[in-house]
């Protein structure tokens, strides 16, 4: 899963790969997932619940929103995402 800006690098790097019939290095010092995961569970979010917190002000966040969904969910339906 990529976001769109990295949508570019993702599919020249795919292009490179059928190109070169060959593997691709691997840089070793380039960053992995838990390495960003372990950088944001270290990070100060102070700045950033205060800021959501104020945002949100006023409004009932136990309560479901009634947004249109495409099928009904059941209520043993746990999935996650």
């Amino acid at each position: 899963m990529f976001d769109g800006a990295s949508t570019s690098i993702f599919l020249r790097d795919l292009s490179l790969a059928y190109q070169s019939n060959d593997l691709l290095p691997i840089d070793d010092n380039s960053l992995q997932y838990i390495d960003y995961s372990i950088h944001e569970h270290i990070m100060d979010m102070t700045l950033s619940q205060e800021f959501w917190l104020l945002e949100l002000k006023g409004y009932n966040l136990t309560h479901q929103l009634s947004l249109p969904v495409d099928r009904q969910r059941s209520s043993t339906d746990q999935q996650r995402s």
